[in-house]
C-alpha cells in the first residue's frame, strides 16, 4: 500500500506519551497517511505539530515555532479543554484513534480547504 508521509514535531509530552506516539507512528504505516516523528534539531520540514496544551513551557515553545512556521497546524493534547487557538484537540490520555482522527482531519483540511469534518 502506498501512503503519503507526514512529519510530526512534538512540543512537551511525557516519556510515556512519546512512546504512545511512536507506536501510533508504526501503526500508521499501514494506512493511506503515515505519520513520522521528527526528531531533527531543525523541525522546519514538519507537516504537523503535537503540543502539550497543559504545559506552559510547551505552549511558549509552540508559539515561538508558530511565529516562524505559521502554516504548521497543531493538535493540542490536554486534560481539560485545551487552547482556544486550536480547532484540533484531544483529551488525555492519548488514544491512537483520537490522535489519528485529528491528524487525518488536519491533512484533509490542508488538501482541501473546503473540507469540513463532522
Amino acid at each position: 500500500m502506498s501512503s503519503k508521509e507526514y512529519r510530526l514535531v512534538v512540543f512537551g509530552l511525557s516519556t510515556h506519551e512519546l512512546r504512545v506516539l511512536r507506536t501510533i507512528s508504526i501503526l500508521s504505516r499501514n494506512r493511506p497517511r503515515t505519520y513520522v516523528l521528527d526528531n531533527s534539531p531543525a523541525p522546519d520540514a514538519a507537516d504537523f505539530a503535537v503540543v502539550d496544551g497543559d504545559d506552559p513551557q510547551s505552549l511558549r515553545d509552540w508559539q515561538v515555532f508558530q511565529a516562524t512556521y505559521p502554516m504548521v497546524p497543531a493538535v493540542m493534547v490536554g486534560r481539560a479543554p485545551t487552547s482556544k487557538s486550536s480547532e484540533y484537540r484531544i483529551n488525555r490520555p492519548i488514544m491512537a484513534t483520537r490522535l489519528l482522527g485529528q491528524l487525518d482531519r488536519m491533512e484533509l483540511s490542508q488538501e482541501n480547504p473546503a473540507f469540513v469534518a463532522a
